[in-house]
């Protein structure tokens, strides 16, 4: 591979860093959304629900951009290699990588349960309207939300760990069992069809893509076929939480067919597609605000609902109480809210996920000895 080659694989690669944090984001603004002006994501009448660009408010898109992503990344060196000891490692990190962080956002979510003042914020927002237990909190961080077994109490967003974990295993023997064989073809096709209802189809999608990127690079050459499958995937992107019957998404509306995860699954492949194919997407998701976004994915991801819950609809509420109208107040709520959020999230990206990162490549290391 050329100088050049290189330059342009890893800016593609660094694209990956920028998407995924637009999608971190994606949630962030869906949870916003839900508080304020829940119509707009659940249905109602307005020029967003139902439409394409409701793509942009969607956190269960956002969720599944998060799996295809997950698909690529985790295999992507493997075909690159072709050595196993790259998926072992990886599997042997996986439990610790993603335990840890999110272990520690229930912990902090069942912490504001502890004062009454912050739990009646968090229950007017709809969530943390539980009694504090620390013990079924550590469970659910270490045991439950990994088990399927977790009903996420004080963290919700902790319930994609169930889809990220065994999706990651899937995708790990999968490349160890026929990685290298021609017949991984067949399997590919088995996985989509097992996995076709689930979100699980996520990790094998990105998979797939990892492998043809690696393989037959060709097939992301081809700009016009990106922008297809950029505007095709942010449609499908916008397939809507709830009646579909009065939207453009009618169509797909009939028995048999599948649910709206199916739809929004296809549509995060078709958007990572589209991100290696087109040179211009991947220049502007490999610029530095957006590449670096991407480090603090995790970590924004799974502690923002708490200070949201808590930070944002107190200062709402105070400022609805002392006259303020409802737009006014969102504005400062949003901006308080976005203030307090950033140092938290890198507070929490140095000391809880960079740790966990550290430990897991640590432990992975002794065992695979």
């Amino acid at each position: 591979m050329t100088i050049r080659q290189q330059q342009k694989s890893q800016t593609r690669l660094m694209a990956l860093e920028g998407l995924r944090g637009v999608a971190a984001v994606m949630v962030v603004i869906y949870h916003l959304t839900l508080l304020f002006h829940s119509s707009l994501v659940l249905g109602g009448t307005n020029m967003v629900y139902g439409m394409p660009w409701g793509s942009f408010l969607s956190g269960n898109f956002a969720v599944a951009i998060f799996f295809v992503l997950s698909g690529f990344v985790l295999t992507v060196g493997f075909f690159k290699s072709k050595d196993e000891g790259i998926i072992r490692k990886l599997a042997l990190k996986r439990y610790i990588r993603l335990a840890l962080p999110a272990t520690v956002s229930i912990l902090v979510g069942c912490a504001v349960t502890c004062f009454p003042i912050l739990k009646q914020w968090a229950a007017m927002s709809g969530e943390l309207q539980y009694q504090p237990n620390f013990f079924v909190a550590l469970y659910d961080g270490l045991v439950g939300i990994f088990a399927g077994q977790s009903s996420w109490t004080y963290n919700h967003p902790t319930w994609t760990m169930f889809w990220e974990f065994l999706g990651s295993f899937i995708v790990f023997a999968s490349c160890w069992l026929l990685g290298k064989s021609t017949k991984r073809y067949w399997l590919y096709i088995f996985l989509v069809l097992v996995l076709f209802q689930t979100w699980l189809l996520g990790f094998a999608i990105g998979m797939i893509l990892a492998d043809l990127y690696v393989n037959r690079p060709k097939v992301f050459t081809g700009h016009r076929l990106g922008l297809l499958a950029l505007f095709l995937g942010i449609y499908l992107g916008g397939y809507p939480v709830g009646e579909v019957s009065n939207t453009l998404y009618r169509v797909f509306n009939l028995p048999g067919l599948p649910s709206q995860q199916i739809y929004l699954t296809i549509g995060g492949g078709l958007v990572l597609f589209a991100v290696l194919s087109m040179s211009s997407l991947q220049r502007l998701f490999s610029l530095r605000p957006l590449a670096t976004l991407g480090k603090y994915t995790f970590s924004l991801y799974l502690i923002h609902l708490p200070i949201l819950d808590t930070v944002c609809t107190g200062v709402f509420v105070a400022l609805s109480g002392a006259g303020y109208d409802y737009n006014n107040s969102m504005t400062m709520a949003i901006l308080i809210f976005t203030a307090v959020a950033i140092p938290i999230v890198w507070l929490f990206e140095r000391y809880i996920d960079k740790p966990a990162i550290r430990l897991s490549s640590i432990v992975a290391s002794i065992l695979a000895r």
